[in-house]
């Protein structure tokens, strides 16, 4: 099932980046006409996921599609200070993050890069900023999904 799940969300981002019109909407009626993206994503355990979001990052910022989150479906407040880090990095750190409290527990991981967030300079000061402070706060992925 795991397998099946990659090609459908990639399946899905390639359509909804399809359908995008390449052009700013002008008025109202075009506004409601571009996708709205709540990008749950597994993000921790391979690169394929930061290159999903780094894609709706750039989708966004054309106007093509607004980013509404993103759910961390992996166990762990470090897989979702990396979404946090990641939306703030590309200017994006005031879309909310969620996580899954209960969510995949021990799976394989391909490319351990959870603690990225973490990375610090020959100083000892952090290379990437942070937008939220306390990742026990953020709220079950299911809540943001119903939220937005």
């Amino acid at each position: 099932m795991k397998h099946l799940i990659f090609p459908l969300c990639f399946l899905w981002l390639a359509f909804a980046a399809g359908s995008c019109s390449s052009d700013k909407p002008a008025d109202a009626h075009a506004e409601e006409s571009i996708p709205l993206i709540i990008l749950d994503t597994d993000i921790g355990s391979s690169t394929d996921d930061l290159f999903a979001l780094q894609a709706v990052y750039n989708y966004a910022r054309r106007g093509e599609c607004r980013l509404l989150g993103v759910i961390v479906n992996r166990m762990g407040s470090d897989c979702a200070a990396l979404a946090d880090m990641m939306n703030t990095y590309y200017g994006f750190g005031n879309v909310p993050v969620a996580y899954a409290r209960e969510g995949a527990e021990n799976s394989v991981v391909w490319i351990d890069y959870r603690n990225m967030y973490r990375a610090t300079d020959a100083s000892g000061q952090p290379i990437f900023s942070l937008s939220v402070s306390d990742y026990n706060t953020l709220p079950d992925g299911y809540r943001l999904d119903r939220r937005q």
